[in-house]
């Protein structure tokens, strides 16, 4: 019902005509922010998403909770302490990002970082009070990335590649994030043995998320490079 506005607007460019999807892929391989994005975003959702997954299993198998009191456990953890690690990731983001575009993405490395404490306190204490206690602060922290990682690739796309930029985000983090994620813990908790099991292979998963800070200190070292070229329509940005 609303009128298409005339792409460009923001760059000072009037319809520059959409990109074609092999010039979308070359642009995520030759701007290092962008590709390492891609990667951080897709191993964090990897990381977060076997956990994500496992967790009312963990907390009916372990520690004997019914369905429903894991149930409302993993809505409280996800709804609330979910919400607040978005809002936060994104506010912090801006805060400091406005002096240096780079805290935008520290920020969600401090987080991930921070939450990996509290989630190996959370799957291997005999607790199930402190275990609760300890995911709901780990959620907070790993959280950051949910919204960021997506503005941040949006700030680098050109105005006629957004749509697709944001699907390639989407469909990574999907499919080898959530699609490998759960597999992955489920394998090493079979190959583990026992009704323990589980803890340790959610516990193990954190090394997935160091990997993924890994590449956002990565994608840190050429933002702001890669933050200007795309700021003028046409630039190349500086390879890595």
């Amino acid at each position: 019902m609303l009128k298409e506005p005339v792409r460009g607007g923001f760059e000072g460019q009037v319809d520059p005509g959409v990109e074609p999807i092999g010039e979308i892929a070359r642009f995520f391989v030759r701007t290092p922010a962008m590709r390492q994005i891609l990667f951080a975003a897709t191993l964090h959702t990897l990381a977060v998403g076997a956990q994500v997954t496992f967790n009312f299993t963990f907390l009916t198998r372990v520690h004997d909770l019914s369905g429903t009191e894991a149930g409302v456990v993993i809505g409280l953890l996800t709804g609330i302490f979910g919400g607040v690690g978005t809002y936060l990731g994104g506010w912090l983001g801006d805060r400091f990002g406005a002096r240096d575009a780079r805290w935008v993405l520290w920020w969600i490395a401090l987080g991930g970082l921070a939450s990996i404490p509290f989630s190996l306190t959370a799957y291997l204490v005999p607790s199930a009070p402190i275990a609760i206690l300890a995911l709901s602060v780990s959620v907070i922290g790993s959280y950051f990335y949910t919204g960021a990682c997506h503005v941040i690739a949006q700030s680098l796309a050109r105005p006629r590649m957004r749509a697709i930029t944001a699907s390639i985000m989407l469909f990574s983090m999907n499919l080898l994030g959530y699609g490998l994620g759960p597999p992955i813990a489920g394998a090493i908790s079979d190959a583990l043995g026992g009704d323990e099991a589980l803890r340790y292979a959610l516990a193990a998963m954190n090394a997935v998320l160091v990997w993924a800070c890994v590449h956002y200190a990565l994608a840190a070292r050429t933002y702001r490079e890669d933050l200007q070229a795309a700021a003028t329509v046409g630039a190349t940005p500086k390879e890595a």
